[in-house]
């Protein structure tokens, strides 16, 4: 299924789907975790993408499942042995759950993997070996590992094959050796720098494609593989080749809030972030918003949904907050009133109270 307008948790009778082979509920607006569906035993396929507030830890996929997609849900703790035992997985989507952490295991990745995609996720550690011995290039495994945080050394198999392609993609983590061919600068090429000025243009690209960015009103300079300062991309303002403003107020920009400010967490230097009068939905509580410099945030004129959140009152330099006519409603959360910078607070054509 397809519907934003499909809320509620996964029914644990879902288990007992004992004839079902492709189980697809993606771009809605689920919530809860995802249940152990381990007797849904002619379960092939299961597609859970774009539930942003889908929560929890991966649960054992079914005796069947050869292929599952989990992207663009809210999905914590780290990766589970079983995705690296053999067995019938052959494709793994896990790209995008920014609370994904941990490690790859040192082990050998099933036979039959054909994908692997952990793009945009929080892990860390070195590579393993298995990818630096040319044996999954034979195989003609899809590997995405890029906007993550690993380190150590570049695996071979980006070396040889480069950092960034439909095959293979590594970038924008935080290697030492041979820089991605985007980063150019003396920073980027720096052991354990590459992250920050790579992740600017991969996360805003993020943000492009999530958003339908083919059907912005203005788009000039929003091209994949190039640095968003050089020549700027429309709407970004930059300072020391560094993202400081995102500004794309009206510019007809639809999808959903939580999974936008995922794609900016890493925008470490800005300062002011105007995304209204747009059609983002969905509830920004369940977001998380980390930007210590902010000093304005404007997502006033769309269609949110759920309660201010908390989260804002850890945002110090705050100066200006415009959630205006955003259907918020329940309490105005009273940590706003500690914000020590705070002059402008616009929260009209809501259902607050307090």
């Amino acid at each position: 299924g397809n519907n934003p307008l499909l809320t509620g948790t996964i029914p644990e009778c879902f288990n007992n789907l004992r004839s079902v082979s492709i189980l697809a509920i993606q771009k809605c607006n689920l919530t809860g975790t995802i249940p152990h569906l381990g007797n849904a035993t002619a379960l092939f396929s299961l597609v859970l993408s774009d539930n942003p507030h889908l929560t929890g830890t991966i649960p054992p996929t079914p005796p069947a499942c050869t292929q599952f997609t989990y992207s663009g849900c809210n999905l914590t703790g780290t990766l589970p042995a079983f995705l690296f035992e053999p067995g019938n997985l052959w494709i793994i989507n896990l790209s995008y759950n920014r609370y994904l952490t941990g490690q790859l295991p040192n082990m050998t990745f099933p036979p039959g993997i054909s994908t692997l995609d952990l793009r945009g996720c929080d892990l860390s550690g070195t590579i393993p070996k298995i990818f630096s011995d040319g044996f999954y290039t034979r195989l003609g495994l899809t590997l995405h590992l890029e906007d993550n945080r690993f380190s150590g050394t570049v695996p071979k198999i980006f070396v040889e094959y480069g950092w960034i392609g439909q095959q293979y993609n590594a970038s924008c983590n935080e290697f030492c050796g041979p820089p991605p061919p985007i980063c150019q600068t003396t920073a980027c090429m720096s052991c354990g720098k590459s992250r920050g000025y790579c992740n600017e243009g991969a996360n805003l690209m993020a943000l492009y494609n999530s958003t339908s960015g083919q059907s912005w009103a203005r788009s000039d300079g929003w091209v994949a593989d190039a640095s968003p300062c050089h020549p700027p991309f429309y709407g970004v303002t930059c300072q020391n080749d560094q993202v400081t403003g995102l500004s794309l107020s009206g510019n007809g920009l639809v999808g959903d809030m939580p999974r936008v400010l995922g794609h900016i967490r890493d925008l470490a230097q800005l300062t002011d972030l105007d995304l209204s009068e747009n059609a983002l939905s969905s509830s920004i509580s369940f977001a998380s918003l980390s930007l210590p410099l902010l000093q304005s945030l404007d997502l006033h004129s769309n269609p949110l949904q759920g309660t201010i959140p908390t989260y804002l009152a850890s945002l110090n330099n705050l100066t200006h907050v415009d959630l205006s006519y955003t259907n918020l409603d329940g309490p105005i959360p009273s940590e706003l009133a500690l914000l020590p910078l705070l002059a402008t607070l616009d929260l009209q054509g809501n259902r607050l109270n307090g």
